[in-house]
């Protein structure tokens, strides 16, 4: 089997020797709705154009003459050992991109020894995900401000349950996101399916195979707070009402400190401010981010403001 699956990723190497082959052949394959949703950004998409810049400006200067035989990429974040520093970042509504994605991303995650980091708002449940990649499961969560955060401390719950090895806390959404894609293609919550985005869907044969296989998408981990039966209508409806990550502040963060015993960090830190801020609340590490370019568009890029929140978040 091993041997099998190291020759199909050799020939996958050399029919998409980089990134943009592999988006070429997904902008293919998948309906133009859910491309737009994964590719596209806030607004004018400024800050998406900022963060691919930025990082495609970064010169790194070698040096040669030594030996690099036994080099080495496997590093040690928050007492776990992982096969090299990467995560595979929380995505809503994934199973909207490809059928099942939870799934797959879970279980790729779980064979390359790197970590994934489930979105709350992704297309199956905590419990099956966490199962899936077993000592790579992080959970990444939004927040729900109603009946004084009772969701939010159930969704810690189920996933400390389920073994999470990171708590993630999603600071960067305090209003909804403009994103242009979006609107025009009139995707939202709860989903209206318009004759375009059918035939769209008829024109993408392996992703509409693949949806007969795994069913249509759903907020599948709010399944439990809908009643028993609820319909993917009640699930759209219950995060519509919930408006998640709205009203997050570090009094939230504090109180879900003092509720997760193990590592915690918080993602969407652009301000060196505010990795001062979680690390006074006893949190483990902050994830500089600025939602990929998608919810505020005048935002700097990642990278160029990592340098400084590294140097406030210290060792």
């Amino acid at each position: 089997m091993a041997k099998v699956r190291d020759a199909h990723l050799a020939k996958m190497r050399l029919r998409y020797p980089v990134i943009a082959d592999l988006e070429a052949a997904a902008r293919r394959r998948i309906p133009y709705f859910a491309y737009d949703y994964l590719r596209g950004g806030t607004g004018e998409e400024l800050s998406c154009r900022r963060n691919m810049d930025a990082l495609r400006a970064i010169e790194v200067v070698p040096r040669y003459g030594v030996d690099i035989s036994s080099t080495e990429t496997a590093t040690r974040l928050f007492g776990r050992d992982y096969a090299a520093p990467l995560a595979v970042g929380p995505i809503g509504m994934d199973g909207a991109i490809w059928p099942d994605a939870t799934r797959l991303l879970a279980e790729a995650a779980r064979d390359a020894g790197i970590g994934y980091m489930m979105s709350s708002m992704a297309t199956n449940t905590i419990e099956r995900a966490a199962a899936i990649a077993q000592d790579r499961f992080w959970f990444q969560l939004y927040a729900f401000a109603a009946d004084d955060h009772a969701v939010s401390f159930d969704l810690l719950r189920r996933a400390r349950e389920a073994g999470a090895h990171v708590l993630a806390v999603t600071l960067d959404i305090p209003g909804p996101a403009r994103r242009v894609r979006d609107m025009r293609n009139g995707l939202g919550v709860p989903l209206k399916i318009s004759p375009k985005m059918a035939l769209g869907t008829l024109v993408r044969p392996y992703w509409l195979a693949a949806l007969a296989r795994s069913g249509m998408p759903r907020f599948a981990n709010f399944a439990a707070y809908c009643g028993e039966g609820a319909s993917k209508a009640d699930l759209d409806a219950f995060v519509a009402a919930g408006s998640p990550g709205k009203d997050a502040t570090w009094e939230m963060v504090a109180r879900f400190r003092d509720a997760w015993p193990g590592a915690m960090v918080v993602k969407g830190i652009l301000h060196p401010a505010d990795a001062e801020k979680a690390i006074g609340l006893g949190l483990d590490g902050v994830i500089v981010s600025n939602h990929g370019g998608r919810q505020f568009d005048p935002a700097p890029a990642t990278i160029d403001v990592l340098p400084a929140v590294r140097a406030a978040a210290g060792p």
